[in-house]
């Protein structure tokens, strides 16, 4: 699972994400460590804060597989 890394790939701090997708910042911050499970409805709303699609979040490191490989509309702004 990749949230952590779309997350700063977007630049974007826990709590705005947290406030984007309607989840706590300590349910994020538990996501992405692995401590706490998502639901289909939390990832998502995930995604969607992030502007990607939830099985990207779960099988693509934006860092690793860089600009070119990801979809024109998942490119860092």
């Amino acid at each position: 699972m990749y949230i952590r890394q779309w997350r700063k790939f977007r630049r974007m701090k826990m709590e705005t994400l947290a406030k984007r997708s309607g989840l706590s910042i300590g349910s994020i911050s538990q996501i992405e460590t692995g401590k706490q499970s998502y639901t289909r409805d939390s990832l998502e709303a995930i995604a969607k804060a992030l502007d990607t699609r939830p099985g990207y979040l779960l099988e693509y490191d934006p860092f690793v597989f860089g600009k070119g490989a990801l979809p024109p509309s998942q490119k860092k702004p």
